[in-house]
This record gives structure tokens, sequence and C-alpha cells, in this order.
């Protein structure tokens, strides 16, 4: 229930808007990847987000490759509904 959780990750693995560089769909899958890697704690800034948030992973919305306008439909529902519970929607 994403309502529970201060903020909610959702992946938008998309590239159908790219003209030159094609790629961008695995961004998601990346970042996510990379950031197992990292400490949650912030040592300039002396902060623990695991003690000042709460944060899930709602996983990816569904694109459709070769129909932008559904895709575009598809993340502003996907961020409309996280939005709708009171949870603050963070977009990869």
């Amino acid at each position: 229930k994403v309502g529970d959780y201060d903020a909610t990750v959702i992946g938008v693995p998309f590239d159908g808007g790219c003209t030159y560089r094609a790629g961008t769909r695995f961004g998601p899958q990346g970042i996510r990847r990379i950031s197992a890697l990292y400490t949650p704690y912030n040592y300039e800034m002396g902060i623990d987000l695991r003690e000042e948030m709460s944060l899930c992973d709602a996983g990816d919305v569904f694109t459709i490759p070769a129909n932008i306008e559904k895709t575009f439909d598809q993340i502003s529902n996907a961020v409309a509904y996280v939005a709708a519970t009171g949870s603050f929607p963070i977009i990869l």
C-alpha cells in the first residue's frame, strides 16, 4: 500500500520519444541496480534517510513502446494514483 509511505519510487522504462539515442528505457533498472551499492546515510549532512522517511519501490509503469499517447496516460495515471494516496512520487 503506497499510502503507508512518505515517498514512492516509480520507474518509467520508456524511450519512445528519443529520436537520436535510444536506451533510456534501461535507466530505471540501472538506477535501482547501482543504488543497491550505496548506503542511505549522508555523511556530509549527517542524515540517515531510513530514519527520516519511509520509502517504497512500486516497480515500473507498464509502457507501450509504439504508442506515446497511451504510455503518457499510463504514466499520468500511476503518478496520480501515488500522489492521491499522500505519498510523494519519485519518478525514475
